[in-house]
């Protein structure tokens, strides 16, 4: 995934890595259930996308930073639990 600003700066998200941390970060912790902190999506670095990857691989909770992020995040989402 790429992301483009109004600033002349690209920020690519490996979202291939991305599965692949989160699945080595669950087998470290011993196959236990994984809480996602969902931060804001500054400059439209691209948090929901990021959101929808891990919840296809299987991440059943996430955590929004704030209310409003929460609020974004759930709109745009399926019916994944999102505490904030």
């Amino acid at each position: 995934m790429t992301v483009r600003s109004q600033r002349p700066t690209i920020l690519e998200i490996d979202l291939d890595a991305l599965r692949r941390n989160y699945h080595a970060l669950g087998r470290a912790a011993g196959g236990a259930d994984m809480m996602v902190v969902v931060k804001a999506d500054a400059y439209g670095h691209g948090a929901v996308a990021v959101a929808r990857t891990l919840a296809a691989e299987g991440c059943g909770q996430f955590v929004a930073n704030s209310m409003r992020s929460g609020q974004r995040f759930t709109s745009s989402r399926a019916s994944t639990p999102l505490s904030a």
